[in-house]
């Protein structure tokens, strides 16, 4: 049986946690996975809207990894990893995982 796994990984300048949160189909997990991402990039919520410029591009200072988006309708591990410059503890790594539970 599969499972499908987001985990979120964060950290501010005066906190830090992990999230985790377990889905049974992966549109489920993909659906929430971009809903974090959108929540993220919301300024008033999170430190990353202010990496990007009014036009969704990424600002320098500013690391993005990331393989969010597949077209070709198979099930994938996602990944989307931002960080601020010269500065290892600010970041957001949120990752979908697929797992096999026996």
């Amino acid at each position: 049986m599969k499972v499908y796994a987001i985990i979120f990984d964060w950290a501010t300048e005066d906190a830090k946690d992990t999230e985790v949160e377990v889905f049974d189909t992966y549109d489920k997990a993909v659906e929430r996975f971009h809903q974090i991402i959108e929540n993220e990039n919301d300024n008033s919520i999170s430190w990353v809207g202010d990496a990007f410029d009014d036009d969704g591009n990424l600002l320098d200072g500013y690391e993005l990894d990331c393989n969010e988006q597949f077209t070709d309708g198979k099930e994938h591990e996602l990944w989307w990893h931002i960080e601020r410059d010269n500065d290892w503890f600010l970041h957001d790594h949120l990752e979908l995982r697929i797992l096999e539970v026996k």
